[in-house]
């Protein structure tokens, strides 16, 4: 009993001493490395995205799911049987499992940002596909879902907090896809589904990286070090103090999501925060450019995601949910700017002329003029690493990094080429490049699946939905939709319509902020709209034309064996 008791002191006391007893027992510096890498891989891996769904939420709602099930069995079979269920030979399980799928379905697709058309247009369809269209009714807004089962027998509401995910809509398109193509089941299409949710499908890089909040805010502050100076001019010393202004934003986040709840007020005490630091930097050093500074340290906290797709469904005819969804990233928007605001005049008594007024550049400022075009290269490979920590916030998931990257390019490059020859700053910086990028974006997913189709032929409707044919997972729109928000924080009537609420607290600087935000969001939405109908004519001409091409071949093959054959 002492010596068992002994032992376990023992072996209790050495577990709080990791590096002795590891080269106690495995005898190497090689070893306690590894066993560092494995522990701190375990602390990442402990703290989990605050934004993925909670599990005891979806527990509730599928026992409740089954128990209407159940009682809606029951009452049929009271009635005389019957019901479409029975008649097509589907059991009581792969009910639950066809319900379950589709609340899923339309849980994660709203949660990861889907539009509303979209959204709507796959849930339909498995509806029709399941027979469930008369039991299941679904209203869809923007922050909640409510279900109805049965006529009553099970009423519940999700409350949605929406954050672009093109991982998890890769996941439901590939779900639905299976069971409106595929004929798979609905129990092996939700466990498949449920598996990819939670992260069954992930290497060890996204997993550390992309789905917890230590790998996201070492991503943060890659992009407020890159953003400086690929998209505000910004030089190394610019660059750094942005870094120091990211961990500031890191901690506040942290605290939010793990520490104390702070209720809303997250956006304007980081846009404080960074606000002092940009502003301290320029009381320390006259050459620390502030503008640039708090630009890049909030390049990752932006609302241009809801901005876009808020008027995308204004242009699809969802008028309620597109002008709430963008006037709330409107309102947020503003509040960064409060805060920034703030947090300069605490600093200097009044709003430090290192800040861009108007979208100008003030005599003797730190803050260079004209397009980013000093220094090319370096500017274009900072964007590249810009580009790639964005597509970790929206979690594009490994097999489409390259493709995106690319359309992100085509935005870019189409961007510099807007201000070197056509530098309106309005209309044709946001239109173009979003044009742009979004034709880069069908033609790369187009030759993604080129091998796994007979043809093109389906790939005019993939953008009006997220079922993509033969099983696949990638769709222009969420290809596109990494490039697009790049565009919104770097375009030029932005930058200027942001600065411009800082330095001058009046109605004319609030107009001149919401105009640009409305012309930057407009156009940037139209000009996916628009790539959308040209290359959807471009694949119907190609389709003409290559049947054309196959009858006048038939025709000529089929005259030259008849000459055969007279021969």
């Amino acid at each position: 009993m002492g010596a068992s008791s002994s032992d376990e002191m023992r072996r209790d006391k050495e577990s709080y001493s990791v590096v002795p007893r590891l080269h106690r027992h495995t005898g190497g510096r090689s070893s306690a490395w590894r066993a560092f890498g494995e522990g701190a891989a375990q602390v990442a891996s402990a703290v989990a995205d605050p934004r993925a769904p909670d599990p005891r939420a979806w527990a509730r709602i599928e026992a409740g799911v089954r128990r209407a099930v159940d009682a809606h069995c029951i009452e049929r079979a009271a009635d005389g049987g019957g019901g479409k269920g029975e008649e097509e030979g589907v059991s009581g399980e792969e009910e639950v499992a066809r319900v379950l799928l589709v609340v899923a379905c339309v849980d994660v697709a709203l949660r990861a940002g889907s539009l509303m058309h979209i959204l709507q247009g796959s849930t339909q369809s498995m509806l029709t596909v399941f027979g469930l269209q008369d039991a299941l009714e679904i209203h869809i807004n923007l922050t909640s879902v409510h279900y109805q089962l049965y006529g009553g027998h099970y009423v519940w509401m999700s409350l949605i907090t929406v954050d672009w995910n093109t991982k998890n809509l890769g996941d439901v398109s590939k779900a639905v896809s299976d069971v409106l193509e595929c004929g798979v089941p609905a129990s092996q299409a939700l466990a498949e589904l449920q598996t990819a949710l939670a992260g069954g499908n992930l290497n060890a890089l996204e997993k550390y990286l992309f789905y917890n909040s230590l790998g996201r805010s070492f991503l943060t502050i890659i992009v407020a070090f890159s953003a400086t100076a690929a998209f505000y001019n910004g030089d190394v010393r610019d660059s750094a103090w942005a870094v120091l202004a990211a961990l500031a934003a890191v901690a506040v986040t942290l605290i939010d999501a793990h520490v104390v709840p702070l209720r809303g007020t997250s956006d304007f005490i980081i846009a404080y925060l960074v606000a002092l630091l940009a502003d301290a930097a320029t009381q320390v050093s006259g050459d620390v450019c502030a503008q640039a500074v708090e630009l890049g340290a909030l390049f990752w906290f932006f609302y241009g995601r809801p901005l876009v797709l808020g008027m995308m469904e204004v242009l699809d005819g969802f008028l309620v949910n597109g002008v709430v969804r963008f006037m709330t990233a409107v309102i947020k928007t503003f509040g960064l700017s409060l805060g920034v605001s703030l947090g300069a005049w605490a600093v200097s008594g009044g709003v430090s002329d290192a800040v861009l007024p108007q979208g100008g550049v003030p005599p003797g400022s730190a803050c260079p003029d004209g397009p980013h075009l000093v220094r090319p290269l370096q500017s274009h490979l900072l964007f590249i690493l810009c580009a790639l920590g964005m597509q970790g916030s929206m979690h594009v998931g490994r097999g489409k990094v390259l493709v995106t990257l690319i359309s992100q390019q085509a935005a870019w490059w189409t961007h510099v080429a807007m201000l070197a020859y056509a530098p309106t700053g309005t209309v044709i910086d946001s239109l173009a490049p979003a044009f742009a990028c979004a034709m880069a974006a069908n033609i790369g997913v187009t030759i993604m699946r080129l091998p796994a189709g007979p043809g093109l032929g389906a790939a005019g409707r993939w953008w009006d939905t997220h079922v993509v044919p033969h099983g696949t997972t990638t769709s222009p729109w969420s290809v596109a939709f990494p490039a697009v928000y790049l565009l919104v924080p770097g375009s030029v009537a932005f930058k200027g319509a942001f600065t411009s609420t800082i330095n001058v607290a009046g109605q004319a600087a609030n107009a001149n902020f919401f105009t640009a935000i409305t012309t930057v969001s407009i156009c940037l939405a139209l000009g996916i709209k628009l790539a959308s109908v040209v290359f959807g004519i471009l694949v119907h001409v190609f389709e003409l034309a290559a049947s054309m091409y196959d009858a006048g071949r038939a025709t000529v093959v089929g005259g030259d064996e008849q000459s055969v054959g007279r021969l």
